[in-house]
């Protein structure tokens, strides 16, 4: 493989003014995503797989096969929300040093 080819999926930077004082002028951290609200942290990790109404009245052994898509329903509950404000604090905080 080339060298050249290894770069074809680098996405360049965006830098970010910060809000928070310690993390201004710092390039690690202004080129990381906005901090998220809890709602915008719950929105973003919430999941809910495609469903169409018809669904319902289809006979159950096609049904059945629908299931493992139904499984991947996901929605957050309040450690999951304080899980991502601990992990984006983290990185951040490490990022000051």
């Amino acid at each position: 493989m080339n060298e050249q080819s290894n770069f074809r999926n680098i996405t360049p930077a965006v830098y970010k003014e910060q809000e928070v004082i310690d993390f201004r002028g710092n390039p690690l951290i202004e080129a990381l995503p906005p901090i998220l609200s809890p709602e915008e942290a719950y929105e973003n990790l919430s999941y809910y797989p495609p469903y169409e109404e018809h669904e319902i009245n289809l006979p159950t052994h096609i049904r059945y096969h629908a299931i493992p898509r139904i499984n991947k329903f996901f929605q957050p509950i309040m450690q999951h929300l304080d899980l991502e404000q601990r992990l984006s604090r983290l990185l951040r905080h490490g990022y000051v040093s």
